[in-house]
């Protein structure tokens, strides 16, 4: 007998939208980070603010 799996939704993004939160988020970081990580990558989280540096993708 094959077991039911339960069906979740998955949240439609409205691209335009988090890229420009994206951007106002990197906007506001960058003054602190640039000095200090120049030519690094920078992570954003546009929901939560959080950030990752690294010095490759």
């Amino acid at each position: 007998m094959a077991k039911e799996v339960e069906r979740i939704t998955v949240p439609q993004i409205d691209w335009d939208e988090f890229i420009e939160k994206a951007k106002a988020v990197y906007e506001q970081l960058k003054p602190q980070l640039l000095p200090q990580y120049k030519d690094w990558f920078i992570a954003t989280d546009p929901e939560t603010v959080d950030y990752a540096l690294g010095k490759t993708d």
